[in-house]
């Protein structure tokens, strides 16, 4: 899944990036920015990145870091300083991409199924809050296990 040879880097420059809060469900909003690279052969591509402040500006010369075929992280060439594009970049290497809104509606659903259609494990049903516990935990150790991964593909 993750080897050396899965690795491309790519040359690039920012033409263009628009920050924004977009709303979700009336309540949540999620920071986002659209980013547009002008690619070393002159192609343009662009990419959205949810909940990561990136410190971007135009005309800014990066390399972009593929890993099969997905843009992961940028390398920022004046710094020297490399940046993923997502807080969690293992879900989008195949990891299981769920975020804590799904978590949260996931676990009261659960617990208002256990309480409405079997009353006689309402008990039970506080086993339902143990949900967003053990996705934190996952998240901690899927995290961790790709940033040492990536880490050293990336460097090296």
């Amino acid at each position: 899944m993750l080897h050396e040879n899965s690795v491309r880097r790519q040359s690039a420059r920012i033409l263009t990036y628009k920050k924004y809060n977009q709303s979700m469900y009336f309540v949540l909003s999620e920071f986002c920015t659209d980013i547009v690279f002008e690619l070393s052969n002159g192609a343009k591509m662009s990419k959205t990145v949810m909940d990561v402040n990136l410190p971007i500006y135009n005309e800014q010369m990066v390399e972009l870091i593929f890993i099969d075929d997905t843009l992961i992280a940028f390398e920022d060439k004046k710094e020297q300083e490399f940046y993923y594009l997502s807080n969690n970049p293992g879900s989008a290497l195949g990891g299981i991409q769920i975020s804590w809104m799904h978590v949260i509606v996931l676990t009261i659903l659960l617990y208002y199924a256990v309480t409405t259609l079997l009353p006689n494990y309402a008990d039970f049903a506080a086993l339902a809050l143990i949900l967003p516990l053990a996705y934190r935990v996952y998240r901690a150790i899927q995290d961790n296990y790709f940033e040492k991964k990536l880490d050293k593909l990336i460097v090296s």
